[in-house]
């Protein structure tokens, strides 16, 4: 019996020995699957990571729309780099975030696809002016139909929309290897189309995902962002620098011939000292492109015109000035005679003057209050600021319409003592600060009077601050007593 079982033993050994199992296409196929997966795994991946670009691209392009809006601009365009490669780009601005782009360089292509689908996210502006998101070149809408809105200007639950809602940002996700769009935070999401596709048959790749960005450059002072929306459509902020310009002009008229043309285009902020003239602020209107602060106190204006900040008036509208400050003006031979009128500088907030505008001693035998002094045409300034130093303090009466120097604040100084009787009470209900412990006295053209012009019946509707110390008197003094609140300066 045992010699039975040694010899099937030795049989089989022999068997198997001759003829031995090939399993090296098994193997294949494993390894094959292996590949398959990590291959799946990799897109996977870099489909993930690309859909966590395209979401700060959204992001970026969302604050870039807004900074177009608010007439922001660029301050420093930085390279993001990647194992020595430029990947996008960090974009910096005066007022809005800061911002990332991915592949801005050369409008690179995204993660590769194979054939998968990627979304395209982007915005365009409808005929009402307004950036709405697009997908795919077509309007992104609500539940409800409506066109979402890039920014939150004039949306339905603003003062002017009719087809657009507040500003969202769309968010992208990858899910099940489909991609999905959520317009209201996370809340619900909609699914798009397959994020991942097959290899081809011919073992080429599939078609990479486009970028939101095509490009970005700068050019003659601006920073270009072109989107990759088959359009090529552009947007154009002002590039420039935070550092203040300084000129001295010995003679008036000669600003062009003392500035370069890079700093006509980079400039926001110049500072004049020694004469100017008309001339010299229409090239600063016409040519110093990004200009937002404006310092005129070191420097005299001449002239036969009143002082008109944008003498360019309604042709060409500034729409970057934000802060202006005056000093001395001379109008026929008269100091302070000039009008100042800040007229069409729309995004003008202050305006800070220095020295008197009021009467000039010797301007008549009483030394009246001349009727050419004074501001004049300023509906969109939100801060007049009279500086302290300056004791009168006039309004044009030119004009009925030329009166309206009121704005939501109004500070006068500690040093006022005079002050037109029609500096209140007109278009708008303004916050007043008055820093002087004795309430000024309120003049007409030619002598003092004992009430302000209150053309609406609206100051007891105002709010006055003063020093503490001196509430009680300012309650009690005539005109000033028309302020229907008035309060202590904390």
């Amino acid at each position: 019996m045992k010699r039975f079982l040694l010899s099937v033993v030795l049989v089989s050994s022999l068997a198997f020995t001759s003829c031995q199992f090939d399993d090296s296409d098994i193997w294949d196929k494993f390894g094959e699957m292996e590949d398959s997966i990590r291959d799946h795994e990799q897109r996977i991946s870099a489909l993930e990571e690309l859909c966590k670009q395209m979401n700060t691209n959204i992001e970026a392009l969302q604050t870039i729309v807004a900074a177009l809006e608010k007439r922001d601009y660029v301050t420093n365009v930085s390279e993001v780099r990647s194992n020595g490669e430029v990947i996008g780009y960090t974009i910096s601005f005066a007022y809005s975030d800061t911002v990332t782009i991915y592949h801005g360089q050369d409008g690179k292509d995204g993660a590769n696809g194979k054939d998968g689908y990627t979304p395209q996210i982007c915005v365009m502006k409808d005929i009402d002016g307004i950036y709405y998101w697009t997908i795919d070149g077509e309007w992104l809408l609500d539940g409800k139909g409506n066109k979402i809105q890039a920014n939150g200007v004039n949306g339905t639950n603003g003062s002017n929309g009719t087809n657009g809602t507040d500003g969202v940002t769309p968010q992208l996700k990858i899910e099940n290897d489909y991609w999905y769009v959520s317009y209201d935070n996370g809340a619900t999401w909609v699914q798009l189309g397959k994020a991942t596709g097959e290899d081809r048959t011919d073992g080429s790749d599939g078609v990479d995902g486009d970028t939101l960005f095509k490009k970005i450059s700068i050019s003659e002072g601006f920073v270009v962002f072109i989107l990759n929306d088959g359009n090529n459509t552009q947007i154009k902020l002002p590039f420039t620098t935070d550092t203040k310009l300084c000129i001295s002009l010995n003679k008036a008229g000669e600003l062009q011939n003392n500035i370069t043309i890079e700093e006509q285009r980079s400039v926001t902020s110049l500072q004049i000292n020694g004469r100017f003239n008309i001339n010299d602020l229409i090239f600063i209107n016409t040519y110093i492109r990004s200009i937002e602060f404006l310092d005129l106190s070191d420097a005299t204006y001449e002239g036969n015109e009143n002082l008109k900040i944008n003498p360019l008036g309604e042709i060409a509208v500034n729409r970057t000035l934000r802060h202006v400050i005056i000093g001395n003006q001379i109008k026929n031979d008269i100091l302070d005679g000039a009008v100042i009128d800040p007229s069409y500088c729309i995004a003008l907030e202050t305006l800070t003057m220095t020295t008197n505008h009021s009467r000039i001693a010797g301007v008549t035998g009483d030394g009246s209050w001349p009727i050419h002094s004074g501001l004049s045409g300023a509906p969109n300034l939100s801060k007049l600021v009279i500086a302290e130093g300056v004791t009168e303090l006039a309004v044009s009466n030119n004009s009925y319409g030329a009166i309206y120097c009121i704005c939501p604040i109004i500070e006068l100084p500690s040093t006022l003592t005079i002050i037109d009787y029609r500096i209140f009470g007109l278009y708008w209900k303004s916050t007043v600060f008055c820093n002087a412990k004795i309430p000024p006295c309120i003049y007409t053209e030619v002598k003092p009077i004992s009430s302000f012009y209150d053309c609406y019946d609206q100051m007891k509707e105002m709010t006055l601050y003063v020093p503490v110390e001196s509430v009680n008197t300012y309650k009690s003094t005539p005109g000033w007593s028309q302020f229907g609140t008035i309060l202590p300066i904390e």
